[in-house]
């Protein structure tokens, strides 16, 4: 799963895939619904499944994990 990806879940929705990162050997994924800006999720990506991350602690560590990304990234 790469940025920029389409996908389309179970819920029938379109999601674009706004960041990947492998944080403590785990691949997590952040994705945005296409048309609902404020349905987004941060996911564990693996075996070709997404599973929704709801534990607030990890929420708030991949917080941190992709802002110091986009904060290191030079335009």
């Amino acid at each position: 799963m790469n940025q920029g990806d389409v996908i389309t879940l179970s819920d029938n929705k379109k999601y674009v895939v706004v960041a990947t990162e492998m944080v403590d050997e785990v691949n997590y994924v952040y994705i945005i619904d296409q048309n609902d800006y404020s349905n987004c999720m941060f996911c564990k990506y693996y075996d070709n499944k997404l599973e929704k991350i709801k534990d607030s602690k990890t929420i708030e560590k991949l917080l941190n994990v992709f802002y110091e990304n986009i904060k290191n990234i030079k335009i």
